[in-house]
C-alpha cells in the first residue's frame, strides 16, 4: 500500500510501517530545531489523510481542516506544507521523536522523523531539565515565551497534570506493592571474589586457587559467590524509583495546596476528606520508595541516564509494569497506548536555557559570599518563575545588596522608577534583558549600576555575526538610563557590563572583538557541562569592580 503514497520532508522520503513497533528509531530522519520544514504528501487514491498527533496544537500555516474529533488532517496535496518556518514562525518545534501516521480506509501507517538540539548535546539539554525541575517543579514546562502560542493551553496544561495525580492516586497501592517485590526479588549476577583463607576452610576451588596453590603456605586463595545488582536493568528501575518518588513528592505538595486553599469554602469538608486519604496514601508511598532507593540493595546501584529500555526490564513483570505505570503517569491522555514516543511537554529550548542561566546566576552568587532572600531558597518547591521575578541578595562582607531580576520590561519614563525599577529607555523593542543584576548601596539604598545577561541558545562565535544580536547587545548596554547617576555625572553609563552566555562554541573561534569594548562586554559559554566556575568568578568580579568603580574611585556615595 505504501507505494500508492509517498511523504517527503525537505525532498527526502519517510518509511512507512504497518506495525509502529516496526519502526528503527537508528534510521530515523533527523532534522536540528530551528530548521524549515516542508512536507509533501502525495497520493494516487481517494479516502486518504495524514496527521501527526504531537503537532496537532502546533501553528502550522495552510492547515485548517479538521475532523469531527478535532483532529488536523492533511490530504494529498502538491503544494508543500511547512510544519515549520523561521521567517513566518516564532515557535519552533520542539526537540523529540514525531510519529507521523497515515489513514486508509481501516489501515493505519506509521512512520517518524526526530527534531535533534541545535546547540546542546542530549545529555546536557537532559540535565538541564534536571536542573530546573529540581529547583521549581513545573519551571520547565507549558508556555512559549512569545506569549502568543502555548504548546498546551493553561486549561488543558491542568487536564494534564490532573490527570496525572489521579492516576498516581488510582495506582499508589500497585505501585508501592511492585517495588517492594523488586527489592525482595532484585535481579542481579553472580560474581565471583577471591580472598586467602586458612587450608581446609574453602568451599569451593577453581584454577585461579590451583595456580597459587603452595604447600609451603596455610593459606590458599578460594573463591566466593557474590551477588552484583549494580547491573543496567538495577540502574534502569532505580531511575524509575526515583521518578516516581518525584512524583509523589510533587503531588504531595499539590494536594496540600488545594487542601488549604478549599479549607475556608463551604460545603468541604468531604472533598478535604478526601484529599486527606489521598495525601495519607501518597506520603506512605514516599516512605516506601525513599527506603527502597536508600536500602541495602538500591542504594548501592548507581543511576545513569538510560537511553534505552534494558531487555531484561522488558521480560520481567515486574520491572516491566512499574515502567508501564511510570509511562501512564506521564501521559495520562494516551491510556490505549502508553509507548508514543514523543513526550517531550516542555517549553522551547531557547527560552529552557534562559531560565536555567537564571537559577545559575542565582546559585553563582550564592557560593560567593551572597546571602539570598525568597523564591527558591525558602524550599518550596511549587515557586514560579514569572517575568519580573525579583530575588534580593545581601553581601556578607560588604555594605552592598542585590536584586537580580528575571525578564523584565525596562521602565520609559522617569516617574515609574523606584528601587526595584531604577532604569528606564526609550527603546521599545530592545527592552527586556533575560537578567537584570541591579547593585545597591545597603545602608543608604543608593543605586550603585547593573550588570545585564543575555542568555543565547547558540554557539559562542556566532553571537557577532548575527546582525540582530549585535544591535541588541549594544542596546542594552548604552540605552538604559538612571535620572540619579545622570545628574551626578553625564559619562557614567550605569550598566557596568553586558554578558552575553552562550549554550556552545568553541573557545578557538573567537569573538570579533573590534565591534565590542572589553571593558563593557564579555562573552561566556555556559552549558550543564562547563563553564560554570568561570561564570561565578566573572559575574563577582563585575559587581566587585562597580561597587569599587563608584565608591572608591569616583568617591559617590562613600
Amino acid at each position: 500500500m505504501d507505494s500508492q503514497f509517498n511523504v517527503y520532508l525537505n525532498g527526502q522520503p519517510i518509511i512507512f510501517s504497518k506495525n509502529k513497533k516496526d519502526l528503527n528509531t537508528n534510521k530515523i530522519l533527523t532534522f536540528k530545531e530551528f530548521h524549515n520544514l516542508e512536507l509533501i504528501f502525495k497520493s494516487s487514491v481517494d479516502d486518504i489523510s495524514l496527521e501527526i498527533p504531537s503537532l496537532m496544537d502546533y501553528p502550522i500555516k495552510k492547515i485548517n481542516q479538521l475532523d469531527f474529533n478535532d483532529e488536523i488532517k492533511i490530504y494529498p496535496n502538491d503544494t508543500p506544507i511547512y510544519l515549520y518556518e523561521s521567517e513566518n514562525q516564532r515557535v519552533p518545534i520542539l526537540p523529540g521523536i514525531y510519529v507521523i501516521i497515515v489513514n486508509y480506509q481501516k489501515n493505519k501507517f506509521f512512520g517518524q522523523f526526530k527534531i535533534d538540539l541545535k546547540d546542546l548535546s542530549e545529555n546536557d539539554w537532559e540535565r538541564m531539565i534536571d536542573d530546573i525541575e529540581n529547583t521549581s517543579i513545573g519551571l520547565a514546562q507549558s508556555s512559549n515565551k512569545s506569549g502568543k502560542y502555548k504548546p498546551f493551553d493553561e486549561n488543558r496544561n491542568f487536564i494534564i497534570r490532573e490527570a496525572s495525580r489521579e492516576k498516581l492516586i488510582y495506582y499508589c497501592n500497585k505501585i508501592e506493592y511492585l517495588a517492594n517485590q523488586i527489592e525482595k526479588h532484585p535481579k542481579f549476577k553472580i560474581q565471583k571474589k577471591y580472598d586467602w583463607i586458612n587450608k581446609g576452610k574453602e568451599k569451593f576451588i577453581d584454577g585461579k586457587t590451583l595456580k597459587h596453590y603452595s604447600n609451603m603456605s596455610t593459606k590458599v586463595l578460594a573463591p566466593s559467590r557474590i551477588s552484583n545488582y549494580n547491573i543496567p536493568p538495577n540502574q534502569f528501575i532505580k531511575n524509575v524509583f526515583n521518578k516516581l518518588l518525584r512524583i509523589s513528592i510533587s503531588t504531595k505538595l499539590d494536594l496540600e495546596k488545594i487542601n488549604k486553599q478549599i479549607k475556608n469554602e463551604k460545603n468541604s469538608s468531604l472533598r478535604s476528606r478526601k484529599i486527606k486519604i489521598s495525601i495519607s496514601k501518597i506520603s506512605g508511598l514516599i516512605f516506601a520508595l525513599y527506603n527502597i532507593i536508600n536500602g541495602p540493595i538500591f542504594g548501592k546501584v548507581n543511576t545513569t541516564q538510560e537511553k534505552n529500555i534494558p531487555r531484561s526490564v522488558i521480560l520481567n513483570q515486574r520491572y516491566n509494569g512499574l515502567y508501564k505505570i511510570l509511562n501512564e503517569i506521564n501521559n495520562p491522555k494516551d491510556k490505549l497506548d502508553p509507548d508514543v514516543p514523543f513526550k517531550y511537554y516542555w517549553k522551547d529550548t531557547a527560552k529552557l536555557y534562559e531560565i536555567w542561566v537564571f537559577i545559575k546566576t542565582l546559585k553563582a552568587l550564592n557560593e560567593s559570599g551572597y546571602k539570598p532572600s525568597r523564591w527558591i531558597f525558602d524550599n518550596d518547591k511549587n515557586n514560579e518563575l514569572h517575568q519580573g521575578t525579583l530575588v534580593r541578595f545581601d553581601s556578607l562582607k560588604d555594605n552592598i545588596y542585590l536584586n537580580v531580576v528575571y525578564d523584565e520590561e525596562l521602565k520609559a519614563t522617569e516617574k515609574e522608577l523606584n528601587l526595584t525599577h531604577p532604569l528606564k529607555t526609550d527603546k521599545f523593542n530592545k527592552r527586556r534583558p533575560d537578567i537584570r543584576i541591579d547593585i545597591f548601596k545597603k545602608s543608604t539604598n543608593n543605586y550603585l549600576g547593573s550588570i545585564i545577561l543575555d542568555a543565547k541558545y547558540m554557539k559562542l562565535h556566532k553571537i557577532s555575526n548575527k546582525d540582530r544580536v549585535h544591535k541588541q547587545l549594544h542596546s542594552y548596554a548604552n540605552d538604559p538610563k538612571n535620572p540619579d547617576l545622570l545628574k551626578i555625572d553625564h559619562r557614567i553609563r550605569p550598566i557596568a557590563n553586558v554578558d552575553a552566555i552562550a549554550a556552545s562554541g568553541e573557545e578557538s573561534k573567537k569573538i570579533n572583538k573590534d565591534e565590542f569594548e572589553e571593558t563593557t562586554f564579555s562573552f561566556l559559554i555556559l552549558n550543564p557541562s562547563t563553564g560554570f566556575n568561570q561564570f561565578k568568578k566573572k559575574i563577582t568580579s563585575q559587581i566587585d569592580a562597580q561597587v569599587s568603580y563608584i565608591i572608591k574611585e569616583r568617591h559617590i556615595y562613600d
